[in-house]
């Protein structure tokens, strides 16, 4: 027979001086310490289906609600954010909302485990002290007032975190992608750029933000992807401090060069580099971008050395392969397009799978180096400790942006496609491109201290 809230209650009566313990006036349903059993477990939040000591549990009919996930490393972060907003429980007779899936449980009298919860059953996780899983306990089943907000969203100006300078590709699409959702929802979405090592920068700027849903930001091949494998060090992990809501678009790159270097074909180029080893140079829009990748793919699989030259985004880039003081730049195709078309520099080669149906004129880098391939994306991310139903909220959202026509064409004028994922596709995308890249990355020798 499934255990009651009141049951489990019940057995927690047992109580220590420093024990854990609900919020009474938070909750509603009292405080309890430890269990008299071999272990003493605090549970900070329930569902419907969540069994419990092999044991199904259940909410009592008057408290089944709407139920929402945070998993136990985003739980500090989350509390911290928005504790302000933990208001009053609501009226009983309307029903009551709580959080699920995170508990405590206790072995000593100074150190619990964290629990997680996966397909109804509770495992313990990393380590925290009593007092802090005592600071947790009212915080997530008070959370109605967050949970009712959430089928709003937004209901204030929105910052999404640009990872580029302002005038680069992604920073274009990053904002047409803004102004739709503007348009949605009614409500101001306000782009920073915040740009530096290849997108890192502005990553690390999004997984410190508040999760609550007022802070999102671009989720870039470059820091999710690459970085991981590149850098020796980052201030955040991509896996574990980053939620990723849906994809919005994919492009490729594509290698122009100044119109000084005597090269008009790919072979041409190779031979030319080869004949003058060192002497010539790439840039990038950053350390680990795909931009960055592909030159250092190009060197490895031509066999070719020649010099990196990161910038803190294309578009001062730009300014210097205009001016000769750089050579070449493999960049997303929007402006290394543009300023192909406008005479300033030569396009020799795309490097996604097929050729662009904006230039069709360009071959694929693959048509001289078999295999060749790297495609840049982007989408959409928000800090770890964003409640699910924002997730949902916000990828629902994204989802009706992406199907509007206008989008598709302003995408397609830009060289990119869109690209809608689910979160979970999302997050199984990014762990299996960042597999993908880790062993070029280490074949090339690219590093960065």
């Amino acid at each position: 027979m499934p255990l009651g809230l009141l049951q489990i209650l019940q057995r927690a009566i047992s109580l220590t001086p420093d024990g854990l313990g609900w919020d009474g006036a938070a909750c509603g349903f009292g405080t309890f310490r430890q269990i008299s059993e071999p272990l003493q477990v605090a549970l900070t939040a329930f569902t419907s289906g969540l069994v419990f000591q092999d044991q199904p549990f259940a909410f009592p009919d008057e408290a089944k609600a709407e139920v929402w996930w945070t998993s136990p490393r985003d739980v500090a972060q989350f509390r911290r954010a928005n504790e302000e907003s933990f208001a009053p429980p609501p009226d009983p007779r309307r029903g009551r909302r709580g959080g699920i899936g995170l508990g405590a449980l206790c072995t000593s009298q100074s150190q619990c485990h964290m629990l997680d919860m996966k397909n109804g059953r509770i495992t313990m996780k990393n380590t925290i002290t009593r007092r802090t899983a005592f600071g947790l306990g009212a915080g997530l089943l008070a959370a109605p007032a967050i949970v009712s907000a959430q089928g709003n969203w937004p209901t204030g100006p929105i910052r999404f975190i640009g990872l580029f300078p302002p005038g680069g590709g992604t920073d274009i699409l990053s904002r047409i992608w803004c102004i739709k959702m503007s348009e949605i929802t009614g409500q101001q979405f306000v782009v920073e750029n915040r740009s530096g090592s290849g997108g890192n920068v502005g990553t690390e700027a999004i997984a410190r933000s508040n999760p609550d849903g007022n802070t999102i930001g671009l989720a870039s091949v470059a820091a999710l992807a690459i970085s991981p494998t590149l850098y020796s060090r980052l201030n955040f992990n991509a896996a574990r401090d980053i939620a990723l809501i849906s994809g919005l678009w994919q492009l490729p790159n594509m290698l122009v060069v100044n119109n000084d270097v005597p090269a008009r074909t790919v072979p041409e180029l190779i031979a030319l580099l080869k004949a003058n080893p060192g002497k010539y140079a790439f840039a990038s829009s950053g350390s680990g971008t795909t931009v960055h990748l592909s030159g250092e793919m190009f060197k490895f699989m031509a066999g070719v050395d020649m010099l990196h030259v990161p910038y803190r985004g294309a578009a001062p880039a730009h300014i210097d392969l205009a001016g000769g003081r750089v050579h070449m730049i493999f960049d997303n195709i929007p402006q290394a397009l543009a300023l192909a078309r406008d005479g300033k520099v030569r396009a020799l080669a795309v490097t996604g799978a097929q050729r662009s149906p904006q230039a069709p004129e360009i071959p694929t880098m693959a048509e001289f180096l078999p295999g060749f391939e790297i495609s840049s994306w982007g989408g959409v991310c928000a800090p770890a400790g964003i409640s699910p139903a924002l997730i949902r909220r916000i990828n629902e959202l994204t989802k009706q942006s992406l199907e509007t026509d206008d989008i598709k064409r302003r995408f397609h004028e830009n060289g990119a496609t869109t690209w809608y994922t689910t979160p979970e596709e999302f997050v199984k995308f990014r762990a299996d491109n960042e597999a993908a890249f880790a062993p070029l990355i280490r074949a090339s020798g690219a590093r960065v201290d």
